[in-house]
């Protein structure tokens, strides 16, 4: 192993052990954004990965809300059980079937993360271990009597999201979920990847439409789908206006997307009699920056 690789990932490692402000923060405008935008009283957290991230942002917005947490990598669970992780946390990961499963297991000398596959040249360098995990169905943790859009699903899982949404059809079917969170990319991501735009046509036809993209990068960003129950269509983003958002790489998001969401927040605002959020702040200084330099 090269020298700069093994630096690297001990980086990665002492990130996931200490978080940056940085790190902690790039998650409470997305989080910020559901828990004042979608209904839900479930918050079901694929990958949680690092201490202090979103299911502590839900907590603090919605402090009656059920927080199920999925961790399948053990230093990482370990790490988000001695920080006293705000919900009920499950050693396993999330996926389109439930049983035991031979996944790509990230370990100290190697990669931090876990794959349900992997290539074998990632095996044989030592980024992974091959080990076997307890995969849950989403599908299985809903109760069928569970309220209409009553659960939010918050999926960061390094290609594997396609997998977890496969695994909640039936609920995403009978309206027991009322929006969920995607990490993407421009291409598809390994076997059980999925490019951007198959994902947007997938939940399209199952009636959740893409509301918000937030930490726009040039390798990933994440979407927000919501259920049309809930957005109106005229509001959600389109295929055309998702392509020009991400050609602009922006660190985050772009002036037309601040439009989006400003309009959503006034219609929300409207309607449900809602104080303006930190969310709703940060949009509206965006657009100042935005249109000052279009002047």
């Amino acid at each position: 192993m090269s020298e700069k690789i093994e630096d690297s990932r001990l980086k990665d490692w002492e990130s996931i052990k200490q978080p940056s402000q940085d790190t902690v923060l790039s998650y409470a405008a997305a989080s910020d954004f559901i828990c004042h935008c979608i209904q839900f009283n479930k918050f079901i957290d694929v990958g949680p990965g690092i201490a202090f991230s979103e299911a502590w942002e839900v907590r603090s917005l919605k402090p009656d809300a059920c927080i199920l947490g999925f961790e399948p990598q053990p230093e990482r669970y370990d790490i988000l059980r001695l920080n006293y992780y705000p919900g009920q946390l499950f050693l396993g990961a999330c996926g389109s079937k439930s049983g035991n499963y031979i996944g790509a297991m990230g370990h100290a000398g190697g990669e931090t993360n876990f794959k349900l596959s992997t290539s074998s040249e990632n095996i044989e360098d030592g980024s992974y271990k091959r080990e076997t995990v307890n995969v849950y169905k989403i599908d299985d943790l809903i109760d069928p009597g569970a309220q209409d859009l009553s659960t939010f699903v918050w999926a960061d899982v390094d290609g594997s999201e396609f997998q977890v949404l496969k695994g909640m059809q039936i609920a995403l079917q009978n309206h027991k979920i009322s929006g969920f969170m995607v990490e993407l990319a421009p291409e598809k991501e390994g076997p059980d990847g999925a490019a951007w735009e198959e994902v947007y046509e997938w939940a399209n036809k199952r009636g959740y439409y893409l509301a918000a993209v937030f930490n726009i990068q040039p390798t990933h960003f994440d979407c927000i789908f919501m259920s049309e129950r809930l957005l109106p269509k005229r509001l959600c983003i389109d295929l055309d206006t998702m392509q020009e958002c991400l050609s602009s790489h922006s660190d985050n998001i772009t002036y037309f997307l601040a439009n989006c969401f400003d309009d959503y927040y006034d219609d929300f605002v409207e309607r449900r009699h809602t104080p303006d959020s930190p969310a709703r702040e940060h949009i509206k200084q965006k657009k100042k920056q935005m249109e000052s330099k279009n002047v």
